[in-house]
């Protein structure tokens, strides 16, 4: 279907959200939460449906992250098309039936996730499963995998690089700023990102400068 853009000036925290018309939708037989292909004379890219009887028709609304990855202006015509529901919500729905995921399987979800394609109720319905049935030793390391392989890394040219990690928060913010030290000292690499006061009077960061010289990045 053949549509002109209309912006939005609203964003969705980074979800693709795209509005239409319900006769509009009814054309190309969609629902609202389905997805729909956006194609542009140089990109396309998949968003998330909702449904208005107010839209005005032959429009399609866009927010401002969509504007932003297809580079949109006012009145631009763009194609719209009913698409399949991302393969990972089957793998979703396999871990709320208390299964576990494969390392692949795992690696499509996180790629969905990161490429906002999962809405935020399909996300609240993933992580609950994970609290509810628990993730195994395979799986565990299977997220870390594939959360280090989308995104951005760091090659310090050292062997090996060593981490701790605890909960957070102030029953859990005691321990990098005793254990860091002591595995530093050891002289082993251990970098460590923390933060400043958020969920006490005072975050990692901040103890740490007032003990001794640092240089915080």
């Amino acid at each position: 279907m053949d549509l002109k853009v209309k912006l939005l000036e609203m964003e969705a925290r980074g979800n693709l959200i795209v509005i239409l018309n319900d006769r509009d939708a009814e054309k190309i037989g969609a629902k609202p939460s389905d997805r729909v292909t956006i194609t542009t004379k140089n990109s396309e890219t998949s968003a998330i449906l909702n449904l208005s009887s107010d839209f005005p028709k032959g429009y399609l609304g866009v927010y401002r992250e969509v504007k932003s990855r297809l580079n949109l202006q006012e009145e631009d015509n763009v194609q719209v098309e009913l698409s399949g529901r991302p393969e990972s919500l089957t793998f979703i729905r396999e871990k709320i039936l208390g299964e576990r995921l494969t390392p692949w399987k795992i690696e499509m979800i996180i790629k969905d996730v990161v490429e906002r394609h999962l809405s935020d109720i399909e996300l609240a319905a993933f992580v609950t499963s994970l609290q509810i049935n628990k993730l195994s030793m395979e799986e565990i390391e299977a997220f870390s995998k594939s959360m280090i392989k989308s995104g951005k890394t760091i090659n310090f040219k050292k062997h090996p690089i060593l981490d701790k990690h605890s909960i957070g928060g102030v029953p859990g913010d005691k321990t990098t700023i005793l254990v860091v030290p002591i595995v530093a000292a050891a002289g082993y690499t251990i970098p460590k990102s923390s933060s400043r006061a958020i969920t006490s009077p005072a975050g990692t960061a901040d103890r740490v400068e007032s003990l001794c010289p640092s240089t915080l990045e």
